[in-house]
């Protein structure tokens, strides 16, 4: 778990070998664990291939977890119509093309699945059958999401990683992991709230403020008058967002906790950036 930026995807990349860590080292097995990797960007397979070839690529049954599987019951597991297997790729909907994905990652051989916000865009049926094929992998599963029911039903052990200083968190609960990273989000704002109070303090005269002001133009004096507020609108904008986000209700539906997730991310960016552009105005006039 993490904010948006924080690195989840890269610390994901580092592990899988994809990319060089800028210090520190990674060390594999050896044998090296075959690793699977179903991304945020779905886009492994061909819009014009078949949908059986893409799920049963060696003809008409499948090889799950040593157990030979007709293509059609390996296709109805993941909620497809028979008539279906001979549609293309791309005439499927969004729902439909995730589950192809997943239906074609369960089947290659894997030590490790990787999951880097698979729930994104996912229809309800589409959740339900991520998770039955995650709970069903006899492997590791390293999984990057900000739906917190799917947390809470397959985690045993959560990473909480975007401290100002780079601490990363390891909690076994997801209540847990929500207050580490209510923590790190407070040191945020904190650290941004003290650089952004730091600037006023520097000013030794009213005169040297006044000539200061002079540096920012019109728009940007108005905009600088008016940041303090617009902060603090910002501010209850994402305590709302947050709220929501523990609401029950909320956190036992799919959707509604995916759309209220990506509210409170939104919220969180929008106090973030703020806090950088008040931090930019302040450097102006002080320039």
């Amino acid at each position: 778990m993490g904010p948006n930026g924080s690195g989840k995807t890269t610390l994901l990349r580092i592990l899988c070998g994809d990319l060089a860590a800028d210090t520190g080292t990674v060390r594999f097995a050896d044998p090296k664990p075959r690793i699977v990797v179903l991304r945020q960007q779905r886009t492994d397979i061909s819009p014009d291939t078949l949908l059986r070839d893409a799920i049963c690529p060696h003809g008409d049954v499948v090889d799950f977890q040593g157990r030979p599987m007709h293509i059609t019951a390996w296709s109805r597991r993941f909620l497809f119509k028979d008539a279906q297997l001979l549609q293309t790729i791309g005439t499927l909907s969004g729902g439909e093309r995730a589950r192809a994905h997943i239906a074609a990652m369960m089947l290659e051989p894997a030590d490790i699945l990787v999951l880097d916000e698979p729930t994104n865009d996912l229809d309800i049926p589409t959740l339900e059958v991520l998770e039955e094929a995650v709970e069903s992998f006899p492997g590791a599963v390293l999984l990057v999401t900000h739906d917190r029911t799917m947390l809470k039903r397959l985690a045993k052990t959560i990473a909480v990683i975007g401290a100002p200083d780079a601490s990363v968190s390891v909690v076994a609960s997801l209540d847990q992991a929500l207050a580490s990273l209510e923590r790190a989000e407070r040191s945020v704002q904190e650290r941004d709230r003290a650089a952004r109070t730091t600037a006023p303090a520097a000013q030794s005269s009213a005169a040297d403020a006044s000539s200061q002001r002079r540096r920012l133009n019109f728009k940007e004096q108005r905009e600088f008058d008016g940041m303090e507020a617009a902060v603090e609108a910002a501010e209850r904008a994402h305590a709302l967002a947050e709220a929501r986000v523990g609401e029950p209700g909320i956190a036992a539906n799919h959707a509604k906790m995916a759309a209220a997730c990506q509210a409170l991310e939104v919220a969180q960016l929008a106090v973030t950036t703020l806090y950088a552009r008040w931090q930019e105005l302040e450097s102006k006039r002080g320039g």
